[in-house]
């Protein structure tokens, strides 16, 4: 790869990860503060309750990330369906695992788990290229109709 070509596709990158022409670094930065002020909703919520409820921030980024997931210029259907499986299934683990923690320590490991949780999604099933939603979309439907006719 030659020096044009490498710019080119760091450039593609960083439009791809972005959020509505942020950086990678800003979309980073965003997803942490967001982390950082759920876990500070779960350690106020467990506060006011008695340690009794410290998953409000919790449940709240966890629809934060369901409604990134859902956006259909970086992924396909079958890839938004994946995603938002794991994010269900990230948020139970989360407050089953969670809850039996004292609250400052939760709100803590919480936003790191959140962090390193939406790097394992885009490790394993990054964003697309308009072309490879649109085939996907179009191989997705295609099985979707053949299941239904067996």
């Amino acid at each position: 790869m030659n020096e044009d070509n490498s710019k080119t596709y760091i450039e593609g990158e960083v439009k791809n990860y972005g959020y509505n022409g942020m950086t990678l670094s800003e979309s980073r930065a965003l997803n942490l503060s967001q982390n950082a002020f759920s876990s500070a909703l779960d350690w106020k919520s467990s506060k006011v309750t008695d340690g009794k409820v410290g998953y409000i921030g919790t449940v709240g980024n966890t629809i934060s990330m369901m409604v990134r997931d859902a956006d259909n210029s970086k992924f396909s259907m079958r890839d938004q369906a994946t995603r938002e499986y794991l994010n269900i299934g990230y948020a139970v683990g989360t407050y089953l695992s969670l809850k039996r923690v004292p609250a400052p320590v939760s709100a803590g490991v919480n936003t790191i788990a959140d962090e390193r949780f939406e790097e394992f999604k885009n490790r394993e099933v990054p964003p697309k290229t308009k072309e490879q939603i649109e085939k996907d979309n179009e191989k997705y439907v295609r099985e979707k109709i053949e299941e239904s006719l067996d």
